[in-house]
């Protein structure tokens, strides 16, 4: 517990729920020492780094994980992508359980829907993503759609969709 009370000093408190806090925090689900829910095959910490504090904190955490392994992956509710082919690790890679998942499916994590204040972030077709007269893009789309900036405002779309421009 002693790297996450390292971290935790330059963290403010934990967060509230699993997802989407819009700050920084902890995600303390379970003791560290046990296996967590989710593919872990030993104990683990997690923590929510909104859009907005990514190019500051991963980076920070990349060079100061020490010994630990860092797996670093969105929440779209696509746990199976999120946790494999969307993922980013420092460190060693863990041999992680993706049985409890499945592939091209998107999830409702802790009786969370899609919006309501538990849901992992993901946004459907023809959301809001950003603006880029802010940081750009700052949400992230689900499943088969990206975020594209036609005009100041970002939105959700299929990949080669029209997109239509109201004024």
């Amino acid at each position: 517990m002693c790297i996450r009370d390292r971290y935790q000093r330059r963290v403010r408190a934990d967060c509230d729920g699993r997802y989407d806090e819009g700050r920084l925090c902890f995600i303390y689900d379970h003791n560290i020492t046990d296996p967590g829910p989710g593919p872990w095959p030993s104990g683990e910490w997690s923590m929510f780094v909104p859009l907005s504090y990514f190019a500051q904190t991963i980076p920070w955490f990349t060079q100061n994980h020490g010994e630990f392994s860092l797996l670093v992956h969105p929440n779209s509710g696509c746990e199976y992508e999120d946790h494999s082919i969307w993922a980013l690790w420092a460190g060693e890679k863990w041999p992680l359980n993706f049985n409890i998942f499945i592939q091209n499916t998107q999830t409702n994590e802790f009786d969370a829907e899609r919006g309501d204040s538990g849901n992992p972030v993901c946004l459907p077709a023809n959301a809001v993503c950003g603006n880029l007269n802010a940081d750009g893009p700052n949400g992230v789309c689900c499943l088969g759609l990206q975020c594209l900036c036609p005009t100041g405002q970002c939105v959700c779309v299929k990949p080669n969709q029209n997109i239509i421009v109201s004024n």
